[in-house]
C-alpha cells in the first residue's frame, strides 16, 4: 500500500525504487498489501492482504515474497501458516512478542503448526536498534537455545518498523563484521537468512497454535464502531461477491474495479493501530466513514444484481456470456429495491400480487427464521405454511419476521405476498418474572437478570447455582500504561454488576418470537437498552442492544455464568476454531485472560453444550464456565472521544443440546452475521437453484468470487469446519465445465474429476 502511494503521488522516487530492487539493492518483501492485524481480521481478509500484496510486487517488481513481515502486529492467529504457505510465503518474521507481559515466548526460531498440521518457519527478530558492539552483544547473549540456533536477524535503523539506517550506522556494520569480542556478522537479506535457517538449521522446536501476545489484549474491544465496520464490510462483500457472479451468470459484467476499490477500503482499514482502536482522532474518523461508505457501496452492487438476477430469464443450458460481456439489452424500467433485513428502500404500498425473492448465500439450506425490513403494511406470505408477525425492533425499525420456509443452499426461494394481517397466536407464557418457550423455561430476578434456564431438550439446568446470565459488569478501566491498547489483569477485580434497571416491558409477543425489552443506567450518564428475544423455532436467545454510552475509562461486559463442566473452551478464529483452557494451570493460562472470538465460542461437555454468538464484538474471557463478552471499553489516548456515543449490536446464546458440531454452533453464527438478500417484486420472478451442493455438514463454502486473472473462471474457497478430516462430494449445476484445485494466490495445482457436474 505504501508503495503504491510513492508509485501514484511519487513516481520519480518509484523509479529509483524499481532500479535498486532490479539492482538486488532493495527488498520489497513482506507479503501482505498493509501491516493488518491478525486477531479480528477475517480469513478471507488475510487471503486477500496476501494477494493484493503479491499481485503488486510481481506486477512492478517481478517478485514474489516469501516472508510475512509483521514486526508490530498485536498477535498471530493460528489459521496463518496454512494462508501463508497457499499464497507461496515459506517464512514468518515478528519482533512483537518480546513484548509478552507474564511469560518469555520459549523459542527465538521455531516451526510454527497451524490449525490444519501446516508447519511455517519463523523467526523473532530485533529492530530499531544500531549495530554497535554492546547491541550486538546483548542481542546474541539474550537469544535462546544456542545449542540448535545459531544465528539471529538484526534489522538495525529508526523506525519500529526497521527502516531508515543512517550511514553512521552501515558504516558501523562494516567495522564491527569480524571484531573479536563481537559475535561475527554479516548484511544479508530476509529472504537469504530465512533460507539459511531452512537449508541449514537442524532440529527447530516447533510451536503448535496462535501466537498469543500477552500484552495489548484492550484492543479485541477499543473503539467499538471500527469493529462493528469491519465486521459488517466483510460481510457484505462476501455477499455481494456472491450475487454478481450469479448476476454474471446471467450474462451481466462483473464489476471488477469497484470490487477492488472496496477490498481496498476493507484492507487499508485492517492496518494494525487503526482496526485495533489505537489511532488518533481523524484516522478513527475517516475509518467509520469509510466504512459507511463502503458498505453503502457493497449493499448497491448486491441490489444491482439482484435486479439482473430477478429479470433475467431462467437458465435452460449453455454458457452464457462471460464476465467481459455487456448488461442486458432490456433492463428492467422498474429496479426493484432490495430489502434490509438486509438493508435498502421498500416497493410501493399499492404494488399487487408482489412476490419476495430471497437468495442465501451460505453453503447449507436456511431453515431458520428471517426478519425483513419495509415490507409494506399490509403485505403477510400468500402460504398458511408461513408464520409471520410485525415487530418493531431496538432502532425502531418496523420489521416483518417470518419462519416456515426453507432457502436452498447457495440459491433462492420466493414466497409470495398477499393482504392481510400477522397471525396473532403466541407460542410463549410470559409474566414479568416468568417466560415458557416452546424450547425452555425462563425465570429472571427483579434486576432482570435470568437466574433459571431449564433447556426442555436436555432437561438441563443452565444456569449455575447462585449464578446469572446476561448481567452487565462494569468498572473502571485505566492501564498502567498504552491505555486503548490494555486491559489490565487486575481490572477484572473492578467490576461489579449493574442493577439500576429502569423499566422492563412486553414489546412483542406473536407465533414467531418474543421481545422483552430491559433499560437500565450505567455509571454516570449512560443508558443501555436491550430486547431480550426468544423464538419459537430455536431455542437460541438474542439480545439486541443499544447503548447511549458517555463513559470514559471504563470497560462494559456481559457475563454469564453456565453450569457447563469443560477444561477447555472453543473459540472461533479464521477458518476454523481454537480450543483453549477455561483454567489458570500455567502461568500461559493466566495470562490469556482475554482472548479473541470472531462470531461464537463455545463451551461443551460430551453431550451438551452453550455457544455465545455475537455479530461485532472480538473480545472475550472464560473462567471455568463463566463467560464474559466485552462490549465497551472506553479509553481516551490516543483518541480523546473514547466510544462516546450510540452502539448497536446483538449478541447470542445457544443451547445446544448435543455436543458441539458446526451444525449445532457455527452455521448459527454464520446466520446471525449473514442476513438472507431480499428484493420485492411486481412480476413473477426466476428462482436460482443451488449454485454448489455440498454434501457434508462440516465443510463450508466461504467465498465465491470471479478469478483475479479474469475470463469465465470462478473461485470456490471452502473449508472444513469441525476439525474433521472427510471426504466431501461438490455437486455444480451444469454451467460448470471443468474444475481445479488452487492455492490461495489461483494458481492452478492439478484438474480434479469432473462427473455428472
Amino acid at each position: 500500500y505504501h508503495t503504491e502511494k510513492i508509485r501514484k503521488e511519487y513516481p520519480s522516487i518509484f523509479k529509483k525504487i524499481k532500479e535498486k530492487v532490479a539492482e538486488g539493492r532493495w527488498e520489497p518483501n513482506g507479503a501482505m498489501w498493509i501491516e493488518p492485524d491478525c486477531n479480528l481480521s477475517s480469513g478471507e481478509s488475510l487471503i486477500r492482504q496476501l494477494v493484493f500484496g503479491q499481485r503488486f510486487t510481481r506486477k512492478h517488481f517481478s517478485y514474489t515474497a516469501d516472508t510475512l513481515w509483521l514486526p508490530d502486529v498485536f498477535g498471530y492467529s493460528a489459521a496463518l501458516p496454512q494462508i501463508l504457505k497457499g499464497c507461496n510465503v515459506n517464512y514468518f518474521c515478528t519482533s512483537k512478542l518480546a513484548w509478552n507481559d507474564t511469560n518469555r515466548f520459549p523459542y527465538d526460531t521455531f516451526k510454527w503448526k497451524g490449525i490444519d498440521g501446516t508447519s511455517i518457519i519463523s523467526h523473532l527478530n530485533d529492530i530499531h536498534c544500531w549495530p554497535d558492539p554492546q547491541t550486538l552483544i546483548h542481542k546474541w547473549n539474550n537469544v535462546q537455545n544456542k545449542d540448535i540456533q545459531d544465528r539471529h536477524l538484526l534489522a538495525f535503523g529508526f523506525g519500529d518498523g526497521g527502516g531508515g539506517p543512517q550511514y553512521e550506522m552501515i558504516e558501523i556494520a562494516r567495522r564491527v563484521k569480524d571484531l573479536e569480542g563481537c559475535p561475527k556478522t554479516e548484511i544479508t537479506t530476509v529472504s537469504n537468512f530465512m533460507k539459511g535457517i531452512s537449508e541449514e538449521m537442524k532440529e527447530i522446536p516447533e510451536w503448535s497454535g496462535e501466537l498469543y501476545l500477552e500484552c495489548h489484549r484492550g484492543t479485541l474491544t477499543s473503539m467499538a464502531k471500527i469493529k462493528k465496520g469491519n465486521r459488517k464490510l466483510e460481510a457484505t462483500l462476501r455477499e455481494a461477491e456472491f450475487l454478481n457472479v450469479m448476476a454474471s451468470l446471467k450474462g451481466a459484467k462483473y464489476p471488477t474495479e469497484k470490487f477492488n476499490e472496496l477490498w481496498s477500503i476493507l484492507l487499508l482499514n485492517q492496518f494494525h493501530d487503526i482496526l485495533p482502536g489505537t489511532s488518533i482522532q481523524p484516522v478513527n474518523e475517516k475509518a467509520i466513514a469509510d466504512y459507511e461508505k463502503a458498505i453503502a457501496g457493497t449493499l448497491a452492487l448486491s441490489k444491482k444484481a439482484l435486479e439482473i438476477i430477478i429479470n433475467s430469464p431462467p437458465y435452460k443450458g449453455g454458457v452464457p456470456k462471460g464476465r467481459g460481456g455487456s448488461q442486458s439489452k432490456n433492463p428492467p424500467q422498474q429496479s426493484p429495491p432490495l430489502l434490509k433485513g438486509v438493508g435498502g428502500i421498500s416497493s410501493n404500498d399499492k404494488c399487487q400480487n408482489n412476490q419476495l425473492f430471497l437468495a442465501n448465500s451460505l453453503s447449507w439450506d436456511r431453515k431458520s427464521e428471517i426478519t425483513l425490513e419495509n415490507i409494506p403494511a399490509g403485505l403477510v406470505p400468500a402460504s398458511d405454511e408461513i408464520q409471520s408477525q410485525r415487530i418493531t425492533d431496538i432502532q425502531n425499525k418496523k420489521l416483518l419476521a417470518i419462519q416456515g420456509i426453507k432457502i436452498p443452499a447457495l440459491g433462492s426461494a420466493t414466497i409470495k405476498l398477499k393482504k392481510g394481517r400477522s397471525e396473532t397466536g403466541s407460542a410463549f407464557k410470559v409474566s414479568m418474572r416468568k417466560v415458557i418457550t416452546p424450547h425452555a423455561e425462563i425465570r429472571f430476578n427483579k434486576f432482570g437478570h435470568i437466574t433459571s434456564l431449564f433447556d426442555k431438550s436436555s432437561k438441563r439446568e443452565i444456569v449455575k447455582k447462585s449464578g446469572v446470565l446476561n448481567s452487565f459488569l462494569f468498572g473502571e478501566d485505566v492501564p498502567k500504561e498504552y491505555d486503548n491498547w490494555e486491559i489490565d489483569k487486575s481490572q477484572a477485580q473492578k467490576m461489579e454488576i449493574e442493577k439500576r434497571l429502569i423499566k422492563r416491558e412486553v414489546i412483542s409477543n406473536g407465533p414467531v418470537q418474543l421481545r422483552v425489552r430491559n433499560k437500565y443506567k450505567l455509571g454516570l450518564k449512560s443508558t443501555l437498552t436491550q430486547d431480550i428475544i426468544f423464538h419459537a423455532s430455536t431455542p437460541k436467545i438474542d439480545f439486541e442492544t443499544k447503548i447511549d454510552w458517555k463513559e470514559k475509562h471504563t470497560l462494559l461486559k456481559a457475563g454469564f455464568n453456565f453450569d457447563v463442566l469443560a477444561d477447555t473452551a472453543r473459540h472461533e478464529i479464521q477458518y476454523g476454531h481454537l480450543e483453549r483452557p477455561t483454567h489458570q494451570n500455567l502461568p500461559q493460562d493466566f495470562a490469556r485472560y482475554e482472548v479473541c472470538t470472531h462470531k461464537w465460542t463455545d463451551i461443551s461437555d460430551g453431550g451438551f453444550g452453550i455457544a455465545i454468538l455475537n455479530d461485532c464484538k472480538y473480545g472475550i474471557s472464560v473462567n471455568n464456565s463463566s463467560m464474559q463478552l466485552s462490549l465497551l471499553k472506553s479509553g481516551t489516548h490516543p483518541d480523546g472521544t473514547g466510544d462516546n456515543g450510540e452502539h448497536f449490536f446483538t449478541y447470542s446464546i445457544l443451547p445446544h443440546a448435543c455436543g458441539f458440531s458446526v451444525e449445532s454452533v457455527i452455521r448459527p453464527a454464520y446466520e446471525l452475521n449473514n442476513p438472507v438478500s431480499s428484493i420485492l417484486s411486481a412480476t413473477d420472478s426466476h428462482e436460482i437453484s443451488s449454485f454448489i451442493k455440498v454434501d457434508t455438514p462440516n465443510v463450508i463454502i466461504e467465498c465465491i468470487k470471479p478469478a483475479e486473472k479474469g475470463g469465465n473462471d470462478i473461485i470456490v474457497r471452502l473449508y472444513e469446519a469441525g476439525k474433521a478430516g472427510t471426504h466431501i462430494k461438490l455437486t455444480f449445476d451444469d454451467r460448470i465445465k471443468s474444475v481445479y484445485e488452487a492455492n490461495m494466490l489461483e494458481e492452478e495445482k492439478c484438474k480434479l474429476k469432473l462427473k455428472n457436474n
